[in-house]
């Protein structure tokens, strides 16, 4: 099951930032599964993987994880860097501009925009961002947007099933302890895909995570109830020694009654 939820959305640039979590969460509950010596070939496993990927030409990382390098390298340098990361900067910058301005409850709905216009007309920020009305973060969003109380909201949204999740691993049941694995490759992958994209101002993405925390949480309480019904067998037999002296007509069916 957490294998099934980890390699859903990968595929777009926001979604890299998710992928090192959601393999963790994988790979750990593979490991978990296995022999204790699994633990370090499992990481071991994960390295050579990602090596691998960046090897080979016809993936497109190693052209991607270059262009990363050089644009941060020059941005750092203090040049005018465009395309996605070059953008970015401004973007983190508007949003923070907007989240200091009121930093309790933020800017607003549609305060990010706002802001955003105000730089683009004073020069600055480039043009291009004005085609754009989110910072690219839901976490810069929110602090713009809806300031510490927003933050502290969406914290929860992930924190609260998060902590649901993370009890359920533990527990002795398999099949709860699947389910609770791809509960937390659910929530760990939304709130690592959450540094670069906008996720909750988007109907799909918030309507998946809605829809598919419901069905594992529903399914984990399902289990559960299961696993507490269930009739518990006798691990070891008990010997009695029962004085009764002349109590031979009634020893009989005491013995019938707790036999």
């Amino acid at each position: 099951q957490a294998a099934h939820v980890a390699v859903v959305g990968i595929g777009g640039v926001g979604s890299w930032a998710a992928e090192a979590g959601l393999a963790r969460v994988v790979f750990r509950y593979v490991a978990t599964r296995r022999a204790p010596a699994w633990p370090g070939g499992v990481h071991g496993g994960l390295v050579a993987l990602a090596v691998l990927v960046y090897l080979v030409p016809q993936t497109g990382v190693a052209e991607r994880v270059h262009m990363l390098v050089e644009d941060v390298g020059r941005i750092l340098a203090g040049e005018k860097v465009e395309g996605v990361i070059g953008y970015r900067v401004p973007m983190a910058k508007i949003a923070w501009h907007a989240f200091l301005q009121n930093p309790l409850f933020g800017a607003g709905v549609g305060g990010y925009a706002v802001y955003l216009r105000e730089f683009g007309e004073a020069g600055l920020a480039p043009e291009q961002l004005l085609r754009f009305d989110h910072p690219h973060s839901e976490y810069l969003a929110v602090l713009a947007g809806r300031g510490l109380a927003g933050l502290l909201a969406l914290l929860l949204v992930f924190g609260i099933p998060l902590r649901h999740f993370l009890w359920g691993i533990r527990h002795p049941d398999r099949d709860i302890a699947a389910l609770s694995y791809a509960g937390i490759a659910l929530v760990v992958g939304f709130m690592q895909f959450a540094l670069t994209e906008a996720i909750f101002d988007r109907t799909l993405p918030i309507t998946f995570y809605v829809f598919c925390l419901a069905v594992i949480y529903g399914l984990v309480r399902a289990c559960e109830r299961e696993y507490l019904s269930r009739s518990t067998q006798r691990a070891q037999s008990l010997s009695v020694i029962i004085i009764a002296k002349n109590e031979a007509d009634r020893i009989g069916q005491t013995l019938a009654d707790y036999g």
